[in-house]
């Protein structure tokens, strides 16, 4: 039989990507794609397609580095996270890696729907008009993410910026005030709930194609440049490398990088970013990929580093071939610029573990050339597979198909079973015959085809293969030698197919049960012909369909080393309906692409039951409500009908509906049901989900979980049940009810800015700050505390305060008296009596006001005066081990300061981004803290070198 390359992958990838097919070939440019920044763009598949066990696409994330701001709540880190999701022909390979994404800093990215927005940008064009905005923005900071889109009113040219996420966020823009003909944006600026600022004012450039070789500039993505607090302090600072690439020979711009270079926290220290420029231009490829990641003190010296290797993996998907970067190594290096750790990924090069050939003496599909039908398991190909953790660990994540539901067992189906190939998990092609010819002996050969009394057409395809071409003396010799057949049942031609692009070699035919006659004419010779039919497996039949695209996790391995043989634990994740295991649980739906004609997001699927069982047999059963559970309905209007699809911005990540948790001997040993109300956010716009479909950003405005544990023995249980009301001013949690198998009742109510009339928190977004929090024991109020904000210069807590149950009188708890530049609590009171006299206690700030070095009790601020100026100033120089010495003295000087004797004063001394090097508590016993090079905590001794404290971390090399 005819030896043919094989197809590694196939997936039909649609209109979009014979476009990109051809861009391959010619010349390809990002932004004339509709996620147009590399990199940037694949963080959009972590809001469409969530990691969740309901979509069986594990988290995998690994924090790198992590820089604290002046403000205590607000700390930046930057991390790594992979994502199956964007392992496919849409997504170019980021600047970390295919699948690969650097958690960093903040972005406003875009997918472009159909046309540019703001493509219509000249009144005097001949083609002028107002369009309909389509595109959709996503939007991702530290501790935020979610999407909106820009709304148009044709008639009156105007815009509004509609969220389309539950929150409560305040997105604003600035526009280009030139152009009155459309909307150009310049930036935008997104307030959180706690009344942080983020400001977007850096911008990538991209370009798209417009008509003929014209190109059009546009902005592809908005960066975050800046955070401040409510008191308008600034937090941090990010800044970017922006690299202009411009066409061979040709001044007209191709793109404008924007990548992220540094984030300062103020005073503190900054994180570094470093790049290099691959030159991969016109491949599915960030052109850049990031090198290292350093974190470094305000003085430039090294805290810790991070490098990056990479190496390239050949994806193939269908004809099209892509070789992307993928993520090799990531080495850890100290602050003696020695590696200190390595974790090194592999990708999957051998296909899934799960077998799908139904028949082992033939391939799966139609394998007799390009096969319509590739094997499931190639889907895993390149996909990450083991993680080699710096202890010499490995973890192995083992991929399989994804699943949907289809029953196969109906009349109808197993009667198509008979008369087409259609489905691979069941059907085969199988050998029928072999038919050696020799036109000297004959020129007809015959076979038959066997089939039910239905009478219906069979598949039989047809292998001709020639061996031999006969010369005959009667013919001129300059004449070609050819030889042909036609396939006769009782003198009529058959239909002849050709199965194989490119070849005649193999035909396909639909025959009804009969004899049929092979005629071959032509010059003469001899050969042989093979021919094959369809074969099946026996019923009955699992339901379930490998057709639809992605992957789902099926294994998790842990191992000890590279060369353990065996897995020290193995977590399993089976997703077969509970009640029938026969069926799949799972079922397809459409990512939210806002009615763009060529989207670049797959189906995915979500899981009703999924089952995960450890290494000791125990094992948990999830139960989720998917999207289709929640009723749709139709929406008719003037000119379109369209399905209202509820709550889809809940739904589609699948909704924890139950779980149960079973020991090995499958006994139940507890289980939680939970139950949701969902609402519509108000005055919230209509956005299209997919094709006809409509929905509404929708929040949760309750939830409850009962929460059984039972006796293994006797099947009692207790039972505890939880209550959750959450505010429709900030959809935080405003009510708690907590009942005990007892019968007792805890409960928390939680009051906010709305809910006090706070208009000057409410007017600065500070609206998910509690306020008020009373706390009931079976019915009865047994605390109420709450927190003022009274100062007209700050928005800083200025009393806590404890109103007496019975007749509503208030008791301070604490003052908070005074705060810093950097709003920095200076000075608080405590223990304060009835006539309003308290203990106060004074914190002196230092290293540049972001660490505080001197905690006196008893003391106000008016008591210390000026006498602090010189450890402030020791502090802000301190540096190394010198300039430390002269802190700790000057410490002692302050803290033996006759002034301050009647005062208990405990003093702090840091390495600032490494931890706390000296505390001296009010007794004078200073404890002292030595670090590693590696900024971990080797001990603590006292002045004399006594050893305190040891610590012993041991891992392995």
């Amino acid at each position: 039989m005819k030896k043919l390359k094989k197809i590694i992958l196939n997936i039909s990838l649609g209109l979009f990507t014979g476009a990109l097919q051809a861009q391959q070939v010619q010349e390809l440019n990002f932004g004339d794609l509709p996620k147009p920044v590399p990199s940037v763009s694949s963080l959009s598949t972590y809001v469409n397609t969530p990691t969740s066990i309901a979509t069986g696409i594990p988290e995998i994330s690994f924090p790198l580095v992590k820089i604290p701001t002046v403000n205590k709540n607000l700390v930046l880190d930057v991390s790594l996270s992979y994502h199956v999701g964007n392992v496919n022909p849409y997504e170019a390979a980021g600047e970390a890696g295919t699948g690969w994404s650097l958690i960093a800093g903040g972005v406003i990215s875009r997918q472009i729907n159909n046309d540019l927005d703001e493509k219509f940008d000249n009144t005097a064009a001949g083609n002028y008009q107002k369009n309909r905005f389509d595109d959709i923005y996503f939007y991702s900071f530290p501790g935020g993410s979610g999407k909106f889109k820009i709304i148009r009113d044709i008639n009156t040219n105007t815009f509004s910026l509609e969220n389309l996420s539950p929150n409560k966020l305040k997105i604003e823009y600035i526009r280009d005030n030139s152009n009155t003909a459309t909307l150009i944006l310049n930036s935008f600026t997104i307030t959180d709930e706690k009344g942080y600022k983020y400001y977007f004012n850096d911008y990538s450039i991209s370009t798209i194609s417009t008509h003929l070789l014209n190109r059009k500039e546009y902005k592809s993505a908005f960066f975050l440049t800046k955070i401040t607090d409510a008191n308008n302090i600034e937090l941090a600072g990010f800044t970017y490398q922006k690299d202009s690439k411009f066409k061979p020979n040709s001044t007209q711009l191709l793109y404008k990088t924007c990548k992220l270079k540094t984030i300062e926290s103020k005073d503190i220290g900054a994180i570094v970013l470093d790049y290099t420029y691959d030159n991969l231009e016109n491949t599915m490829n960030d052109p850049y990929s990031i090198t290292a990641v350093s974190l470094k003190d305000k003085s430039g010296s090294l805290i810790t580093k991070h490098l990056f290797e990479y190496t390239f993996f050949g994806y193939v998907y269908g004809t099209e071939n892509q070789s992307k970067r993928v993520l090799l190594n990531v080495k850890k290096l100290n602050r003696n610029f020695s590696v200190v750790e390595k974790t090194g990924f592999q990708y999957d090069t051998s296909g899934s573990e799960t077998i799908y050939q139904n028949n082992p003496d033939y391939p799966y599909g139609i394998y007799l050339c390009q096969n319509p039908y590739p094997d499931p398991k190639e889907k895993t190909f390149g996909i990450l597979k083991r993680i080699v953790l710096p202890t010499g660990g490995v973890t192995e994540y083992n991929y399989e198909s994804n699943q949907t539901f289809i029953d196969k067992n109906t009349p109808s189906y197993l009667q198509d079973l008979e008369n087409s190939f259609f489905d691979p998990d069941i059907q085969f092609v199988k050998l029928k015959e072999e038919i050696n010819f020799d036109t000297q002996q004959n020129m007809n050969y015959t076979f038959s085809v066997t089939g039910s009394s239905s009478n219906l057409p069979k598949p039989i395809y047809l292998y001709f293969q020639i061996d031999e071409y006969y010369q005959s003396p009667y013919l001129d010799p300059s004449n070609s030698l050819y030889l042909d057949f036609s396939l006769k049942q009782n003198g009529q031609t058959m239909d002849r197919v050709n199965l194989c692009e490119g070849t005649t070699d193999y035909s396909y035919y639909a025959l009804t049960p009969g004899t049929y006659t092979i005629q071959i004419n032509g010059t003469g010779g001899k050969g042989h012909f093979t021919l094959y039919d369809v074969g099946k497996i026996s019923p009955p039949y699992r339901n379930a369909s490998n057709a639809i695209e992605g992957v789902r996790i099926s294994k998790i391995r842990s191992y000890e080393s590279t060369v353990s043989a065996q897995p020290q634990k193995v977590t399993q994740y089976e997703y077969n309906e509970f009640s029938n295991p026969n069926n799949s649980s799972g079922y397809s739906f459409s990512s939210e692409d806002n009615g763009a004609t060529s989207s670049v997001y797959l189906p995915y699927v979500l899981y009703k039951n999924v089952k995960v069982t450890d290494s000791d047999g125990g094992y948990t059963k999830y139960y989720f409500k998917l999207p289709s559970d929640y009723p749709y309905t139709d929406l008719v209007t003037n000119t379109v009908d369209y399905s209202y699809v509820p709550f889809y911005n809940l739904t589609r990540k699948g909704i924890l509906d139950k779980l149960e948790a079973y020991n090995a001997q499958n006994q139940k040993v507890s289980s939680k049901q939970f139950d949701y109300t969902f609402e519509k956010v108000p005055n919230a716009p209509e956005y299209i989900v997919y094709g006809q479909a409509k929905s509404w950003p929708s929040w949760i405005k309750s939830s409850g979980i009962s929460e059984k544990t039972y006796d293994v023995n006797t099947s009692a249980f207790i039972e505890n049940k939880i209550e959750n009301v959450y505010s429709p001013f900030n959809y935080e949690l405003s009510y708690v009810k907590e009942t005990s198998s007892d019968g007792s009742i805890l409960e928390k109510q939680i009051k906010y800015a709305m809910d006090k009339g706070n208009t000057s928190l409410t007017n600065a977004n500070l609206i998910a700050v509690p306020l008020e929090i009373e706390t009931k024991n079976n019915n009865k109020t047994v605390e109420k505390i709450e927190t003022k904000y009274d100062s007209p210069s700050i928005f800083a807590p200025s009393a806590q305060i404890a109103i007496n149950v019975n007749d509503g009188s208030q008791t301070k708890l604490a003052t908070y008296d005074a705060y810093d530049v950097k709003g920095n609590i200076t000075q608080y009171t405590v223990n304060i009596d009835a006539s309003g006299i308290g203990t106060p206690v004074t914190i002196i700030w230092g290293y540049d006001n972001t660490l505080p070095i001197a905690k006196i009790e008893g003391a106000k601020l008016s008591d210390i005066g000026s006498l602090a100026g010189d450890i402030v100033t020791k502090s802000n120089a301190d540096k190394d081990a010198a300039s430390e010495t002269s802190l700790i003295n000057a410490l002692d000087t302050f803290r033996n300061n006759a002034a301050l004797k009647s005062f208990a004063i405990t003093t702090y001394t840091y390495d600032p981004l490494v931890g706390v090097t000296t505390v001296t508590p009010p007794n004078g016993m200073r404890e002292i803290y030595k670090y590693d090079m590696e900024n971990k905590v080797k001990s603590i001794t006292d002045v004399n070198g006594n050893i305190i404290k040891e610590y012993k971390y041991n891992t392995k090399p």
